[in-house]
């Protein structure tokens, strides 16, 4: 058990008895920004309480009533920014397909690329050769 982690574990615990609903409003300022942050926060805690409880004796609070904390304030983000969470879900959709419209345009132009060399091949090639090259073409 390090120093720093108990500093930690008694740093949050004390922070999560004296603010039974922690206030979410004066983050709102950063958007969603600090939002995973946040949950990083809880779910760290959510460790802390596990591994430490035994050891520091602080933890007033099961990881299940944790995790509901970490609900709500997620909650509040997306209740209070409805229209920031629409916009970076749609923002997010969008990004993903124009990457795999940019994936898939390389790759037709890969396979164009194989097509072409392959037609070289036919009009180079003679008879039999020219034959079999066609066959496998299609």
């Amino acid at each position: 058990l390090g120093s720093r982690d108990v500093m930690q574990c008694l740093t949050r615990s004390k922070i999560l008895m004296s603010h039974p609903d922690l206030d979410m409003q004066p983050l709102f300022v950063y958007k969603l920004k600090l939002l995973p942050l946040i949950m990083n926060w809880f779910r760290r805690s959510i460790v802390l309480c596990q591994l430490y409880d035994d050891k520091v004796g602080v933890w007033r609070e099961s990881p299940s009533k944790l995790r509901r904390r970490e609900l709500s304030a997620v909650f509040k983000f997306v209740r209070d920014m409805p229209l920031l969470v629409i916009e970076g879900f749609w923002t997010n959709v969008l990004n993903e397909s124009q990457a795999k419209k940019q994936r898939l345009r390389a790759e037709k132009r890969k396979y164009q690329q194989m097509i072409e060399k392959a037609d070289e091949r036919i009009q180079r090639a003679s008879g039999n050769e020219m034959c079999a090259l066609k066959w496998l073409r299609r």
